[in-house]
């Protein structure tokens, strides 16, 4: 299989799927005791700029207090995600990309197929959180089919014994 060099500079350096999952621990533990239980830490409480900014009343371009816990919570998983999605295999080749673009593709029709069922059946406040949930579908979507893709690529070659030619004599 001939190795890619060219193809894969899209891709983030392989060490980074690792810290994917180390930041990965730390946002899902956060996001629960955050979303599940309601529990806002004081110390993520910061004035910041807001850019706009809709509560009681609409600010825009102002200070405005803040407790930074939901968008710490989101970027910590949306970069734990991308760098675990998008970071290089030990080897590249086109097996591999074909992988990826099968993955791709499955992980955008998957997408839409929630999109779509979100819109025909969940209404109100529960739609505004399928929305958020929809960020981090289509990664979570194709790290799930990369992996079992890539899992059964090399499953296969595990118990694969090698063939060894036969030659009748005459």
């Amino acid at each position: 299989m001939k190795t890619i060099k060219s193809n894969d500079k899209f891709l983030l350096p392989g060490k980074l799927r690792f810290v994917g999952y180390l930041l990965l621990i730390p946002a899902t533990a956060l996001g629960i005791i955050r979303f599940r239980y309601g529990v806002k830490p004081e110390f993520f409480e910061f004035h910041e700029l807001a850019v706009y900014s809709v509560y009681l009343e609409t600010k825009i371009f102002e200070i405005i207090q803040n407790n930074f816990v939901d968008e710490t919570v989101g970027l910590t998983l949306l970069f734990a995600l991308v760098f675990i999605a998008f970071s290089k295999e030990k080897t590249e080749n086109e097996f591999i990309m074909t992988l990826r673009l099968k993955s791709f593709f499955i992980a955008v029709y998957s997408n839409i197929i929630f999109i779509l069922f979100s819109f025909l059946f969940i209404y109100g406040v529960g739609f505004i959180k399928i929305l958020i949930i929809n960020i981090y579908f289509f990664l979570i979507a194709y790290i799930f089919v990369f992996r079992y893709f890539y899992f059964i690529k090399y499953k296969n070659e595990v118990t694969e014994e090698p063939q060894t030619e036969t030659r009748e004599v005459n």
